[in-house]
């Protein structure tokens, strides 16, 4: 062996600190892979951490008002659905301005229940708390109120549940109520009994009204079933900003009082549309009564759903548009003497 041979291994060994210095041609081509694996992952990396921020910055730099407007678009599912992608995205859902519209009829008509009725009053009465629960969590700004639900029904949880939506969420700034509150839809596995709790129920519907009209004093439109008691007249008059209302009947053959009727007329002084369903009954079996009506601001008459509803007198001097359904036994909608109504002339 050369000394210069010699020389050369001793100083691979000095090197490799008494490791040998020859790596085998399988083991260098399996860490050239390896790095070559690395590099790449790391090229990937960050490629996609750039392409995420670009788009994290492109909807990040939008308003919080574009925002809500993009999102307002989307059902209350898939605005829970869509929290769920990253935290912007789940502040963004909590803004109260996108929780505006409360619709029980909704959430609550889907039918597969179980059979057994006490599990499905378990899982309806489930589904309302979570859908209650969820306004009042974002601090819901409540606009519009729409349900169709007994509200007498198991000792009247859902007038309970109603009324603690309101007081809970920010319901001042609620406008349109539309409250179907005499019937549960029909896969409602318990239904209150139709003629023993009519009474009952007008009672939970004044509770009703008087908490809403303390919380929500500014509402313009309520559609509902309406009784025409005193009561319900003055409790239903309270609501200054009102300027539309439909009132269904719900006492189907009781005497609506002139009296009422026209209390809660001049009682709105900012109502334009109206629109009134009642059936009258006959009076002692000779004759139908006729009323007055009188309102200085209202401008659109519906009574075209009404049965035996006639006028005798009309003073509406801003009514521009009139709708009435007239069989030829009923009889006209006024009598011969009023037809020289002056406010009648240009409808």
């Amino acid at each position: 062996m050369s000394e210069s041979s010699y020389c050369t291994r001793r100083k691979r060994r000095k090197l490799n600190c008494g490791q040998p210095y020859v790596i085998s041609r399988s083991r260098r081509r399996k860490a050239r892979t390896e790095q070559a694996n690395l590099k790449r992952e790391e090229q990937c990396r960050i490629s996609c951490n750039i392409s995420n921020n670009k788009l994290e910055t492109a909807f990040s730099r939008l308003p919080l008002e574009c925002k809500v407007r993009i999102f307002s678009f989307l059902s209350d599912t898939e605005k829970c659905e869509i929290a769920t992608v990253c935290s912007d995205w789940a502040r963004v859902i909590r803004t109260p301005r996108l929780w505006q519209v409360a619709d029980f009829t909704y959430a609550l008509a889907r039918s597969d229940l179980p059979k057994d009725k006490c599990e499905a009053i378990r899982c309806i009465k489930e589904r309302a708390t979570s859908y209650i629960y969820h306004f009042v969590s974002r601090g819901a700004l409540l606009r519009c109120l729409f349900f169709e639900l007994d509200i007498i029904e198991g000792e009247e949880i859902w007038l309970k549940f109603l009324i603690y939506l309101l007081k809970m969420t920010n319901s001042h700034e609620l406008k349109v109520v539309h409250a179907e509150w005499t019937t549960s839809p029909e896969f409602m596995p318990f239904q209150a009994e139709e003629m023993t709790w009519k009474s009952d129920r007008v009672k939970s519907f004044l509770c009703l009204l008087t908490t809403l009209s303390e919380m929500c004093p500014a509402i313009e439109e309520i559609h509902t079933p309406f009784d025409w008691s005193f009561s319900s007249v003055k409790a239903l008059s309270t609501f200054k900003q009102l300027h539309t209302l439909e009132l269904d009947k719900y006492w189907v053959f009781a005497v609506l009082r002139e009296e009422n009727l026209n209390y809660l007329l001049e009682s709105l002084p900012r109502l334009k549309r109206f629109k009134l369903s009642v059936s009258v009954p006959l009076i002692g079996m000779l004759s139908f009564p006729q009323y007055i009506m009188s309102s200085e601001s209202l401008e659109v008459l519906d009574i075209s759903n009404s049965t035996c509803f006639f006028l005798r007198s009309v003073h509406l001097p801003a009514l521009t548009s009139i709708a009435t359904a007239r069989n030829r036994w009923t009889g006209p909608l006024l009598s011969r003497d009023a037809l020289s109504v002056p406010c009648l002339y240009n409808i």
